[in-house]
């Protein structure tokens, strides 16, 4: 019996599951119930004798294996076809409509590029009119069920909006407590799945989850409240990657990693722009130390920072975090020389950089701390130098004090090198900074 939650969920379910008791009370005769669900069908605690069978998303090489056994072999060589399936997430029906898709396209990347463009609409079969043929027609047999009151199409598309799925624990936070009633039902409909040890984590498969963002919008508000959770993991433990507690933070900020980034992608056109610009700013340490992440959020902040201190340039804050922008873009070699620099950004620029330094130092990387600190005082003699700007004096004292802390770390890593420090001997600050 195929697709055996439609008479269950339907008006006439209290004859289903009786007309299912009786045949499992059959002697002779074996039943096969295919049944869309994360759980057993309830009636099935009645049968007196029942094996489930929860059929799980497809491994990468089985996923290979199903591609290449409809496309007899073709693409089997191509760079694109990881990355394809990797889009669909072990989904057999969306890898076997792919499957067939490309060959009609006969070029994995144009394919490729069509998902990107149409999203789920690429996995049907020309003149596919049923669930077999159509991933948007399978979903829609669960999105159209009764069962899918409001409640149940917020917690939806809240948790679509989540490319990492969500924490158990965040269904407890303001934004969302009034929707934890309703995942039962998702994961009754087989729409979202319990992950991670004893089911703490929630989330969805890649294709279902493109078709439930194209399909069904969450409000306005409720997405800028989930998008706040998100930002708040990016300013919270971001910052702490290279510091005595990065190897947690490091872990906490992967687990979470695509959900920061499609949050300040949201928030950085909303009136919370100034948050999301921050944690963008904090972002760039899970680039940068950890290797992963989106740098294009940081050119996007940096348009929208530009945009707004051209409009108030009088705005120190919105300036501070305009020269921060710009220096994490210069961090992770993304560097894009705008034609209308504001003035006066140099010394932020160089306290960033000294900034830098000391989480260097603090990770033990002394030589590398004062690599920076030199290049610190050698942009410092241009135009506007020192002399000339009693914030950059302060700066340059900072400078001097972090340096002199990393020869200290240097002497305690190598006693005998003797280490010598002529340029602090010479510095001699002035005035009020004696």
């Amino acid at each position: 019996m195929d697709n055996c939650e439609t008479p269950l969920h339907g008006e006439d379910s209290a004859a289903v599951e009786e007309l299912l008791h009786d045949l499992s009370n059959t002697t002779g005769l074996a039943l096969v119930v295919a049944y869309r669900s994360n759980r057993p069908p309830p009636c099935a605690a009645a049968w007196p004798k029942h094996h489930s069978l929860r059929l799980q998303p497809l491994q990468t090489d089985h996923a290979k294996q199903l591609f290449l056994a409809i496309t007899k072999g073709r693409f089997s060589d191509d760079p694109t076809l990881p990355i394809l399936l990797g889009a669909m997430e072990g989904l057999p029906l969306a890898i076997r409509l792919i499957a067939h898709r490309s060959t009609l396209e006969g070029d994995l990347s144009q394919l490729w590029e069509m998902w990107c463009d149409e999203g789920t609409a690429v996995l049907a079969r020309r003149g596919g009119d049923n669930r077999s043929q159509s991933l948007a027609k399978s979903l829609t047999l669960s999105l159209e069920n009764e069962w899918m009151a409001a409640p149940q199409r917020t917690l939806l598309s809240s948790i679509a909006f989540f490319p990492d799925g969500l924490p158990r624990r965040w269904l407890l936070r303001p934004q969302l407590k009034d929707l934890r009633s309703a995942l039962g039902t998702l994961i009754d409909l087989g729409l979202v799945e319990e992950t991670g040890d004893w089911g703490n984590w929630i989330g969805m498969l890649g294709p279902i989850r493109e078709y439930v963002n194209e399909q069904v919008k969450p409000p306005e508000d409720r997405r800028g409240q989930l998008a706040k959770i998100a930002i708040w993991y990016a300013q919270s433990w971001c910052a702490q990657i290279g510091s005595r507690r990065g190897l947690i933070a490091a872990g906490r900020v992967t687990r979470v990693l695509r959900n920061i980034e499609s949050s300040i992608r949201f928030a950085i056109d909303s009136p919370e722009w100034l948050v999301a610009a921050r944690a963008a700013h904090h972002f760039t340490s899970a680039i940068a130390l950890a290797g992963v992440g989106d740098a294009s959020l940081l050119k996007r902040a940096h348009a929208r920072a530009l945009a707004e201190y051209t409009q108030a340039p009088e705005n120190e804050e919105c300036r501070l975090l305009l020269a921060q922008l710009k220096h994490d873009r210069a961090r992770i070699s993304e560097i894009a020389h705008d034609p209308a620099i504001p003035p006066g950004f140099l010394r932020h620029e160089l306290n960033c950089e000294i900034g830098e330094a000391t989480v260097h130092l603090r990770q033990g990387k002394a030589e590398k701390a004062l690599e920076l600190l030199d290049s610190v005082l050698s942009r410092a003699t241009g135009p506007q130098s020192f002399a000339e700007d009693t914030d950059l004096k302060r700066t340059e004292a900072r400078c001097y004090q972090v340096k002199a802390e990393a020869h200290l770390a240097l002497r305690k890593q190598y006693p005998a090198m003797g280490c010598v420090i002529k340029d602090l001997i010479e510095f001699r600050p002035t005035g009020d900074l004696r």
